[in-house]
């Protein structure tokens, strides 16, 4: 993401974005329409607002990244450099709030997972895990455990809580902030990270049947994987 952040916010990167938006939405009028009121009203200062809408723009970031395709993901840059920027802008004021005797930041994110990926995470323990997407957390931990479920799943699945543990009092590359007034859902005590954040896997405990605790803490490590594809997209 560094090199994507280094080219210019031009109107050929946004006439990009909008191309690839209404090629993909063609036959939704609905989301057609959206892409009309994005092109008349956006501007950068309001890309966590547009992200945490359920909309076109949501749908075809993550789906970018989850696949990792390097062509769409640099025909997004626009968005993806606009909402990178607020997180880091947001960031400064976010860490400067917190009460002086917060040094650890403990967040939580709810997934329902198969026990394979389960078993996974317990293998790399004192392992790296990396994110290639923005990443979505909270602070309260009875939303993280309804998102996961609370351990009511099928019996191939399970309820997985993430705690997250951030130091606050050192600089990480990758920035993160409370989005809760920028945005659409302001009462999920959201905190936003964007691409590549990295975690060591801690313990990992089961809390009762169906609902397991991964503990992770947030490096100082950049992801190599994703520098390698962002290198990629470099134009020549």
């Amino acid at each position: 993401i560094d090199m994507m952040l280094r080219l210019d916010r031009t109107e050929f990167a946004r006439d990009e974005l909008l191309e690839v938006c209404r090629e993909r939405y063609l036959n939704d009028s609905i989301e057609l329409k959206r892409i009309d009121y994005f092109e008349q009203t956006y501007d950068a200062k309001n890309a966590i607002k547009w992200y945490t809408t359920d909309c076109f723009i949501y749908r075809i970031i993550n789906e970018s990244l989850r696949i990792e395709s390097i062509d769409l993901i640099f025909k997004l840059r626009y968005f993806i450099n606009d909402l990178h920027n607020q997180l880091a802008q947001m960031q400064i004021d976010f860490l400067r709030l917190l009460p002086s005797n917060v040094f650890i930041l403990t967040l939580y994110r709810g997934l329902t997972m198969d026990w394979n990926q389960l078993e996974e995470l317990r293998r790399n323990k004192g392992n790296l895990v990396s994110t290639n997407s923005f990443l979505s957390t909270t602070s309260d931990y009875e939303a993280a455990c309804f998102f996961a479920g609370d351990g009511n799943v099928d019996r191939d699945y399970v309820s997985v809580i993430f705690e997250i543990s951030v130091n606050t009092k050192v600089k990480h590359s990758i920035p993160f902030a409370k989005i809760d007034y920028q945005s659409i859902f302001k009462d999920e005590d959201e905190v936003l990270f964007s691409i590549g954040a990295v975690f060591r896997v801690d313990e990992t405990e089961e809390i009762r049947e169906h609902l397991w605790k991964v503990n992770l803490t947030l490096t100082q490590i950049e992801d190599e994987q994703w520098n390698i594809l962002t290198a990629h997209l470099n134009p020549k």
